[in-house]
């Protein structure tokens, strides 16, 4: 008779090696898979976190952008309240955080558009006559227009200046007046600071142009005696603003009246690309010589010219602002 076969020997008693691995595997593979939903579940809600705390960042700065300048003053007045002025602080980092052209607080201005010389009152005084970063200047409107490349006066011009910039650039500009003088800002980015001219190397340079008499006179300096120009002229390597007149190309004039003055502040951002000229020109507002702009009119034709070094840009090689955009002195009293 055969002995039964046992049903409970030592090998069934044993768990092989291979299947203890096995379930080590499993195990772990639960504990990670755990672990990763936990970090992912924390990741999402940090995101949430951070992207409600941008958004309510956003938020508080178009309102505040909204908000008048000072209480019973909108974004329309060109007059500047004393209080307001005292109120502001300087934070230039603000503006230059993020592209320039896409700033709401800069109005885009375009050729024939109208802008306005902000009043500042006679108790207000700026650090130094011209100065291009005192804390007035973050109370006074800021314009953009861009400027084009300047038409060849003639072909020949086209060899002379293959090198130099063919592409348009944006300048900002603010205008103001005192009770005694006008006043106008004008700033620009520029990678590299150019003060001096060599035979290869060119000067950075900055002009306003006004027009005697009105919008028929060209913008390209002038129509011959009948509707010259008035060009106040900044240039990197020469301190003092040339006052200068026009009536038409090789017909520039230094005046005997030199009453421009201006000051110029070159400013270094941490990358190259945001560096920036600050320049300001100003004026008397009574003219002293014939070729001095009357401000005492209605409209005043005005234009800007645009000199860039590093792009190889000299005399007629630079850029303009296309045909005029009308200034408004605020010296004229209008009708309602």
């Amino acid at each position: 008779m055969k002995e039964p076969v046992p049903t409970n020997s030592a090998n069934d008693r044993k768990t092989s090696p291979l299947l203890k691995v096995a379930l080590l595997l499993v195990v772990a593979a639960m504990i990670a898979g755990i672990s990763v939903k936990m970090m992912n579940d924390e990741s999402h809600e940090q995101a949430s976190v951070k992207q409600a705390a941008v958004e309510s960042s956003e938020q508080a700065n178009l309102d505040a952008a909204k908000k008048p300048v000072a209480d019973g003053a909108t974004e329309q007045d060109t007059a500047i309240t004393e209080d307001a002025v005292v109120a502001t602080t300087k934070s230039p980092d603000v503006i230059e955080a993020e592209p320039d052209e896409l700033n709401p607080n800069i109005t885009q201005i375009k050729p024939g558009d109208v802008v306005k010389a902000t009043k500042i009152p006679g108790t207000i005084y700026l650090r130094s006559q011209n100065d291009p970063d005192d804390l007035i200047w973050d109370r006074v409107p800021m314009y953009s227009t861009y400027l084009q490349v300047a038409p060849p006066v003639h072909q020949s011009a086209k060899l002379r200046f293959e090198d130099g910039a063919t592409r348009g650039k944006h300048l900002y500009f603010q205008v103001a007046r005192s009770d005694k003088r006008m006043y106008v800002r004008l700033r620009w980015k520029d990678a590299s600071q150019d003060t001096g001219t060599t035979v290869d190397d060119f000067r950075d340079g900055v002009a306003v142009q006004f027009a005697l008499k009105g919008v028929e006179t060209s913008y390209m300096m002038g129509s011959g005696t009948d509707h010259p120009v008035n060009i106040w002229y900044w240039r990197a390597d020469h301190h003092p603003v040339e006052n200068l007149a026009a009536g038409g190309y090789g017909s520039t004039t230094i005046l005997d009246e030199q009453t421009v003055t201006g000051d110029a502040a070159y400013i270094k951002q941490k990358q190259d690309k945001d560096n920036a000229w600050h320049v300001v020109m100003s004026r008397p507002l009574t003219t002293q010589g014939e070729f001095d702009v009357n401000f005492e009119r209605k409209t005043v034709p005005m234009a800007f010219a645009l000199w860039q070094g590093s792009d190889e840009e000299r005399d007629g090689n630079k850029r303009v602002t296309h045909t005029w955009i009308n200034l408004e002195p605020g010296l004229v009293a209008t009708k309602k």
